[in-house]
């Protein structure tokens, strides 16, 4: 910050003096709380009241939770337990009235407005595939093709038995999502197999 402004003023000795805030004073000068910042992705004005008591409603938290409305639509959400907060992460997409809601942890952000909320993780489903590449490993290479790939479904197991993958994917929602996508497999007749990808919780409209 003192080189931003430096390169743009000349800053006087008093300026320049730094408050060094001891590690000790640090828990009396920062909030306990657990902080999201997010957006609705909303085409249209909302309710921010109506919001509130929604999301309250639909998270139940175990402790309170704070909603404050910050510049530029976006919204803090306060928690009072860190798990509140890593079950509400955890249970992405959420949306209020069809329209999907960005979050991201905010502890140590500055300036909220130039938090990436054009980021936002799907749970998605691989359907198509053979059933002998039903791994994990199957599923993070399809996910990293995706986007930022987090996870292969909730299970350690190495086979994802079953009619489907699930992965968790960071997209990026400024540009259009995938439906399908080919992906080119080693020997038999047909080398290139295509699948969907239904995305879980897709808010509508």
């Amino acid at each position: 910050m003192v080189n931003h402004f430096a390169s743009q003023f000349a800053l006087t000795e008093e300026e320049q003096r730094e408050l060094v805030v001891e590690r000790g004073n640090a828990s009396l000068l920062r909030t306990t709380k657990f902080l999201l910042v997010g957006k609705v992705l909303a085409k249209k004005p909302f309710n921010k009241e109506a919001f509130k008591r929604t999301m309250v409603t639909l998270w139940r938290p175990k402790a309170r939770v704070e909603i404050v409305t910050l510049e530029d639509d976006l919204l803090m959400f306060a928690f009072s337990l860190r798990q509140d907060r890593v079950r509400i992460l955890g249970w992405v997409p959420w949306t209020f009235n069809h329209y999907l809601i960005v979050m991201r942890e905010a502890d140590d952000v500055v300036n909220p407005s130039r938090i990436p909320l054009h980021k936002h993780e799907f749970w998605i489903q691989i359907r198509g595939l053979p059933l002998v590449y039903m791994m994990r490993a199957m599923g993070k290479e399809i996910g990293t093709t995706l986007g930022d790939f987090v996870v292969t479904d909730q299970s350690k197991r190495t086979d994802c038995y079953g009619s489907y993958l699930r992965i968790k994917v960071g997209i990026d929602i400024s540009k259009p999502l995938r439906r399908c996508m080919p992906v080119r497999l080693p020997g038999g007749q047909t080398t290139t197999q295509w699948v969907d990808l239904p995305y879980e919780k897709l808010p509508q409209g």
